[in-house]
């Protein structure tokens, strides 16, 4: 059963994640500038070691308890970036043996998702 305290580490994650996200793009906009998604990129790249790390550790050792690995990978990875969540699922999948399934996924979700924004975009009211 899933109880109160397990939705407060996820949600006390996630909110320090969205606010680590916005505060990277800040950060990136007035280094970098705004003409390239540079805080988008970090998050994305760095979500994606972190949680490659983070399910190593919990895998391998006892350094990550259950509540750590909600707080952690579900709450802050989670709203820091979808795309770790979409490349460790990927990953995992080519690494069961399952190369049609990773591949379908990474297809999917990468065509699929940017369709659907197009689609949404036209929908919107913008050509």
């Amino acid at each position: 059963m899933i109880t109160l305290d397990k939705w407060l580490l996820v949600m006390l994650g996630g909110s320090l994640g969205a606010a680590s996200r916005y505060g990277v793009s800040l950060l990136t906009a007035r280094l970098f500038g705004p003409q390239f998604p540079y805080g988008t990129m970090v998050v994305n790249l760095a979500g994606c070691f972190l949680i490659g790390l983070l399910f190593a550790l919990a895998d391998r050792s006892r350094l990550l308890t259950p509540d750590v690995r909600l707080l952690l990978i579900t709450g802050y990875l989670g709203a820091l970036t979808t795309f770790s969540t979409f490349s460790l699922e990927t990953v995992n999948a080519g690494r069961a043996g399952l190369t049609l399934q990773s591949l379908t996924n990474i297809l999917i979700n990468n065509l699929g998702g940017l369709s659907l924004t197009w689609l949404g975009l036209r929908l919107g009211g913008l050509r």
